[in-house]
């Protein structure tokens, strides 16, 4: 089985946003990811987060799936 990463949050500081900081982070995961052999990266965001959306775009389109959580307690 190949390796694969999650990236399960993406956080970047209101003061920094807009000047290329979560790109940057993205870009140097991925290099990560291909240096170590990974096969691929994913991650989740809101259908209504744009801001984020405008920025993932730029990386690869979104794949149409929906996440169902079922809350047990």
């Amino acid at each position: 089985m190949e390796p694969v990463c999650y990236l399960e949050d993406l956080f970047v500081d209101p003061g920094a946003r807009g000047a290329g900081v979560g790109g940057a982070l993205i870009r140097d995961l991925a290099d990560l990811g291909r240096t170590c052999g990974w096969k691929r990266l994913y991650w989740h965001t809101r259908a209504d987060n744009k801001a984020a959306r405008r920025l993932y775009d730029h990386f690869t389109e979104a794949d149409g799936f929906v996440r169902y959580t079922l809350v047990l307690r």
